[in-house]
Order: structure tokens, then C-alpha cells, then sequence
């Protein structure tokens, strides 16, 4: 949920002057033991947000909106066999713009909510003490803003034809597949070397995407670093 978190921006010198949003969380889920030391979840939630924040046809800054996020999400994890751990976890969402104060925008995809996120790690402890892992993340994308199409920009009333075509390739970099590994050795009783290998493929993509500008991930990177515990 975090995605849909980080959206909310700071306070300014407008919306300083309004009422708070208000949200409302609901969620129904299960959970299964599968085998001694595997756990299964599932959960269905909703996610609604009312007075939300909307900018109305004169360009004021209005609480007239109303914003929801549905979706399902499901979680596998524990000890598959003996000294291979797994996690992964997969989440199905929509977004949609209820109700605003521009009626383009109702009906629209919410922004900053892919309609799918899905992750995957596993380690393998060696008989030689060395202990390997991997996994992968992937992200469907996300639009910037909530007419759900990359002709307006924000802060924008009217169509913007001429940023259509950048915020297209920028919402491109929002979907993407990371591939992930590491490798860790014990020197001592609190002591490990690891090795980090990310992003393997050198993906292009970005953590935060705008409809004009965006933010690119790390490229490829290993990273050495010793690991103390007590």
C-alpha cells in the first residue's frame, strides 16, 4: 500500500486552509498454515477516501472528491523445504476516481495505483555455509494524474496535447521487472560478508514518475558489505 501512500503530498499554503480528508479501511482476510512452516494469506480490502482534495473548473482547491481502491492481495511464505525460505506476495488493485470536482475526471483511473504488484525472494543455505538468494519484483504502471490519459498535466484545466507524448513514454518507465540476488558468508560468530546483485537485467525504470518529469531507479549495481549481528 505504499504506492498508494505516497501520493498524498504536504501541506500548503491552500489545502492548509481546508478540512481533513477522510479515509476509510475495510478488510476481510484468511490465513493458512500449509505444511509445519509455510503460511499462506489472503485478504480482500477497500480503501475509500472522502473529502478528498479536488480541483474544481475555476481552478479552486475544493473537498468535493471522492476517491476508492479495491483489491486482493496474497502472501506465501516460510520454509519450502529443509533450507530454502520463500516469500512472495501478489496484489490486484483498482483505482477509480468516484466523484470530483471535474467531471472529466470521474470514472477515471486513480493515480499512483498499479493494477498489479507482484514480489519474489528466496534464500538457500549451502552445506558450505554460504548462503544464496534471489528474487524478482515487478510493477503493472501507473498514470500521474486522474483523468486517466496523458493529455493533461498537473494543475492543468485543459487538454495539453504536446505533453501526451512524454508523459507516455514516462508512464512506460513505471512498468517493470527487477531481478534481484545475493550472496552471504559467516566470518565469524557476528560477523558475514554479503554480495548484492541488483537490478540484474539494468532495467530502466522509475520509482517516481510525474506527467513531466520523473525519477529513475538504481541501475545495475553489486554491492559489497560486511553484516554484524549480536
Amino acid at each position: 500500500m505504499a504506492t498508494i501512500a505516497s501520493r498524498f503530498g504536504a501541506l500548503t499554503s491552500v489545502t492548509t486552509l481546508l478540512q481533513p480528508e477522510k479515509f476509510t479501511n475495510k478488510e476481510v482476510g484468511t490465513k493458512w498454515d500449509l505444511g509445519q512452516a509455510v503460511q499462506f494469506t489472503a485478504v480482500v480490502f477497500n480503501l475509500e477516501k472522502t473529502n478528498a482534495k479536488t480541483t474544481d473548473l475555476s481552478g479552486a482547491v475544493t473537498l468535493a472528491g471522492n476517491q476508492e481502491v479495491t483489491g486482493v492481495e496474497f502472501t506465501v511464505g516460510g520454509t519450502v523445504v529443509p533450507r530454502l525460505n520463500v516469500f512472495g506476495g501478489l496484489s490486484l488493485m483498482h483505482g477509480e476516481v468516484k466523484d470530483s470536482a471535474t467531471p472529466s475526471e470521474i470514472g477515471a483511473t486513480l493515480p499512483y495505483v498499479p493494477k498489479a504488484m507482484f514480489n519474489l525472494w528466496g534464500t538457500y543455505a549451502t552445506t558450505w555455509k554460504l548462503t544464496l538468494g534471489g528474487g524478482a519484483n515487478y510493477s503493472d504502471g501507473n498514470f500521474f494524474n486522474q483523468t486517466g490519459t496523458f493529455n493533461y498535466v498537473a494543475g492543468g484545466l485543459v487538454p495539453q496535447p504536446k505533453y501526451a507524448t512524454n508523459a507516455a513514454a514516462i508512464q512506460a518507465l513505471t512498468k517493470y521487472w527487477l531481478f534481484n540476488a545475493m550472496a552471504s558468508y559467516p566470518v565469524g560468530k557476528h560477523l558475514s560478508l554479503q554480495v548484492n546483485f541488483n537490478n540484474i537485467g539494468n532495467e530502466q525504470y522509475s520509482d517516481r514518475a510525474y506527467d513531466r518529469h520523473f525519477l529513475p531507479g538504481p541501475t545495475r549495481q553489486i554491492l559489497f558489505s560486511p553484516v554484524f549481528s549480536f
